[in-house]
């Protein structure tokens, strides 16, 4: 049994305002392929940047014959249509890294009348792709080589997209997506009873106004689909990613009461918010909460489920009565106890690193601290956890993915929480003996570890004598 963790200090009272988050990823890349099927300009703020999984989804939308432009914040995807793509011979489509990209991409090519290649790294190559193939046969495209279930494989469509039933009973948001977009290209009504999960789709086919009901079942979610009707472009902003708010909200509950913090435009999608409702159940109170066009603020507590069903119907929260709206303010500098930059890199630097009031930096975000705002906090004794521990979750799942998918079987998610637990735990153990026996910093310390793990993998391999 792992000892419990206590915490002594206690963070001071702040008011901020946090409107840097990056976009949810998942709803960047749907976004992507869903504009590029609209007829017109679409025009999209807050598209994710995290990464590589959103550049290769506009990589290959681009290759498919649509305009994308990209101006700071705002990008610009002008879509032709249902079957509008330009599909021509030898066509490769590289998905990356991004399951995403590649298993969802697959329904918007069942029209395509030659073989386009879908390819991906060495990770997203060993994973399996049957699950997203076998609905697509049945709306008659046709996979080759014949059986084949990885990357790279080819695809080849069909002049007549047939209307199909198709179930899941293991619920996949990737697959979800893939039937929506073959759907489309159908003259009928498609069904699929799937398993619950994210419905990200679903909601932005409803918000498009394209012909799609779902009906709710105690575990299961219906979906039917008419096809062949084209929508127009559209205006979406993509809501923050409420991972990556996660922290600055734990930073709040932590400190003295009547702390308060608005996080502008985060994704309040029920299937995403499974961190804000064990807060809830933890007796917390989230007293602010946003949308597009503002946000509210209650220092009392706002009826959170209220809220959503709320947005869920469209109207702005800033009509919602019981609340009052709260300004903006910089967080880095507040004076606090912890402070844990989770939204983008190289936020603190050698020019405001002499403004930090808190007492350690936990790096959620990709190298948030520069080389030179390091060495001024360690001058000033304020520790650096390291992003490549700290923010080592989402890699160590992605493996664990890998692992599930060589074996042909499935975790349920009390494992892979244990198992993240383990991994993370002994991780820190061995950076932290490192920093204390050897007296280097924690980033250093981290740094050691790795490159003493590469060094004995490759002698091992006999590359090294």
């Amino acid at each position: 049994m792992s000892k419990p963790i206590r915490i002594n200090n206690t963070i001071k009272k702040f008011n901020s305002k946090i409107t840097t988050i990056p976009g949810d990823k998942s709803i960047s890349i749907r976004t992507v392929l869903i504009s590029s099927l609209g007829v017109g300009k679409s025009i999209i703020k807050g598209l994710s940047d995290d990464g590589t999984d959103v550049k290769s989804s506009i990589k290959c939308c681009q290759k498919l014959g649509i305009l994308i432009k990209r101006k700071k914040n705002i990008t610009e995807i002008y879509g032709k249509g249902i079957n509008g793509f330009f599909y021509k011979k030898n066509l490769t489509l590289d998905a990356g890294n991004s399951a995403t990209v590649g298993r969802c991409i697959l329904g918007s090519l069942v029209r395509s009348p030659y073989k386009i290649k879908l390819i991906g790294d060495a990770s997203l190559s060993k994973r399996d792709f049957f699950r997203v193939i076998k609905p697509l046969q049945e709306f008659g495209a046709t996979f080759y080589p014949k059986g084949k279930k990885t990357l790279p494989i080819y695809i080849k469509g069909t002049n007549f997209v047939r209307p199909i039933k198709f179930q899941d009973n293991i619920g996949s948001a990737q697959i979800k997506t893939s039937f929506c977009l073959a759907a489309l290209n159908s003259p009928g009504i498609s069904f699929m009873k799937s398993a619950r999960c994210r419905d990200h789709t679903e909601k932005m086919f409803k918000y498009l106004k394209i012909p799609i009901k779902i009906k709710k079942e105690k575990n299961y979610d219906l979906i039917k689909i008419k096809g062949l009707k084209n929508f127009k472009s559209f205006n979406y902003h993509i809501p923050a990613d409420p991972s990556s708010a996660a922290f600055f909200v734990m930073l709040t509950i932590l400190s003295k009461k009547n702390s308060s913090m608005l996080i502008k435009n985060c994704l309040t999608n029920e299937n995403r918010i499974g961190f804000y409702k064990v807060l809830r159940q933890m007796g917390a109170k989230i007293i602010a909460i946003s949308d597009y066009y503002g946000a509210i603020h209650n220092p009392n507590g706002l009826p959170i489920q209220q809220l959503f069903q709320y947005a869920a119907e469209r109207r702005p929260l800033t009509d919602y009565s019981d609340a009052d709206q709260i300004s903006n303010q910089e967080i880095l500098e507040l004076e606090c106890d912890l402070l844990i930059p989770a939204a983008i890199g190289g936020v603190i630097t050698g020019e405001n690193a002499n403004r930090i009031q808190a007492s350690a930096i936990f790096e959620a975000a990709n190298s948030p601290t520069t080389i030179s705002g390091e060495q001024v906090l360690a001058d000033r004794g304020i520790p650096v956890f390291p992003d490549i521990l700290v923010n080592a979750g989402g890699v160590i799942v992605s493996y664990f993915e890998w692992v599930q998918n060589i074996q042909q079987f499935r975790w349920d998610i009390n494992r892979v929480d244990k198992e993240m637990k383990e991994m993370l735990i002994k991780a820190y153990k061995n950076v932290s003996e490192i920093h204390k026996s050897k007296g280097v910093s924690l980033r250093t310390a981290a740094f050691i570890v790795g490159v003493e793990r590469v060094a004995k993998s490759t002698e091992l391999r006999g590359y090294l004598t």
